[in-house]
């Protein structure tokens, strides 16, 4: 709620919102008849077998939080043009600081990009789903190319060169 009436206020453009980190992710789910014990330890790592019950049902209130910020800003509209909504203008972007966080890799790197963003996302009826063998660094360029910056200059890892240090197409 924070997040939605700042930008409909025309406060800030850019907000954060982070639940926890991948060393300790202490999160209340009310409404999941999950405990507030630490996700990640407890879920992926403790070895009971409720654990992959638990971490799926931890992902799905995740999932229901960021559905939810995309309904709120559905319901503004965007300061600078009242045809739009804050969602048309918006880039929301859900990322993990793991790939397989039982394995604590940066393999098979998970994001959702949802929005309008001005146009930026070019979205096929239903949804997009890309799998890549690119680097994660290249979806995180294409945020940075989002949001009009377009020099990468000391940006991830400094050994990538050529097309490794550009955004994916399309």
């Amino acid at each position: 709620n924070i997040i939605a009436n700042a930008f409909a206020c025309d406060i800030t453009r850019v907000a954060c919102l982070q639940y926890g980190n991948d060393q300790k992710l202490m999160v209340n789910a009310p409404g999941t008849g999950l405990p507030y014990d630490d996700q990640h330890g407890g879920f992926i790592h403790s070895g009971a077998s409720s654990n992959f019950a638990n971490l799926v049902k931890f992902e799905a209130y995740l999932a229901t939080q960021f559905v939810n910020i995309i309904n709120l800003l559905k319901g503004f509209q965007d300061p600078e043009d009242s045809s739009k909504t804050l969602f048309d203008t918006t880039l929301l972007v859900w990322a993990r600081d793991m790939g397989d966080a039982d394995q604590h890799n940066q393999q098979s790197m998970r994001f959702v990009l949802a929005g309008g963003n001005g146009g930026y996302l070019k979205v096929e009826a239903g949804g997009r789903y890309i799998k890549s063998t690119e680097r994660h660094e290249r979806i995180l360029l294409n945020i940075c190319e989002a949001m009009g910056i377009t020099s990468y200059a000391g940006f991830g890892d400094p050994g990538l060169t050529g097309t490794g240090k550009t955004p994916l197409p399309n």
